[in-house]
């Protein structure tokens, strides 16, 4: 990857979603660079030890002219002033669902609700790729019952959006939401090729980790195969293994 060349267009990509879903651990993922982090420590049962309190911040290079800023930002209604400094100009939105094994709550549904609500990507015209974490062991039946209830919030709020299985822990699961969010933008600055010269190299760091090429289906490889008219599609759900 070329480091020296100084980015000279920068674009805001927001990562949203519920309490747990792996915001930041899909921005320590895919940052080229240490990403700031801002959990504490929950003082309530939520699932897990530590919660965002603040913004995320991380960094990824489309191409050599061009930055994207990576910003997780917690799913609690009370962080609203957080949503709304990031709000404005948006590039895209990433929205990660939680699995959960009994079955999504109507609060769960509503907090999906309150998220399009805010940033209006219908009305914005914003990009829009759905992330369902936590579905390892997941029989095909349970997650296209989630992903139909997913599309039928986005409806709601006019957004056809591509809903896809996806492992924050794994690099190249979480270079897949790029790929398909630079499917949908219009922006014609960053083009599949320069990504996938970009996507290659961060695979082939060695801070890449072990499994970060594990999959043996690129799906790079043929994007004539995810290059969907997703006006015409109910969903997309694409099952992986091992999300967390």
């Amino acid at each position: 990857m070329n480091t020296a060349a100084t980015p000279n267009i920068y674009k805001k990509l927001a990562v949203v979603g519920e309490v747990g879903a792996g915001k930041t651990q899909l921005i320590q993922t895919i940052s080229e660079i240490s990403p700031f982090a801002t959990e504490a420590r929950s003082s309530v049962d939520i699932g897990k030890e530590f919660t965002t309190v603040g913004i995320d911040y991380g960094r990824l290079s489309l191409d050599e002219h061009t930055a994207l800023g990576l910003y997780g930002l917690p799913g609690q209604r009370r962080f609203s002033m957080l949503w709304e400094m990031v709000k404005g100009e948006l590039w895209g939105l990433v929205v990660l669902v939680r699995f959960k094994p009994h079955g999504q709550t109507e609060q769960d549904l509503q907090q999906l609700e309150h998220l399009l609500a805010f940033f209006e990507p219908g009305r914005h015209h914003i990009p829009v790729v759905v992330g369902i974490t936590h579905s390892e062991d997941v029989d095909t039946a349970a997650l296209e019952q989630l992903s139909e209830a997913t599309f039928d919030v986005l409806t709601k709020h006019q957004v056809i959006a591509p809903v896809v299985a996806v492992d924050p822990r794994q690099l190249e699961s979480s270079l897949t939401l790029l790929e398909l969010m630079l499917i949908l933008s219009e922006d014609a600055d960053c083009d599949l090729h320069n990504f996938e010269t970009q996507y290659h190299a961060l695979l082939d760091s060695p801070d890449a980790g072990p499994d970060a090429g594990s999959d043996t289906t690129d799906p790079l490889s043929d994007t004539d195969s995810i290059n969907t008219d997703f006006a015409n599609t109910e969903a997309i759900v694409a099952p992986q293994q091992g999300i967390a």
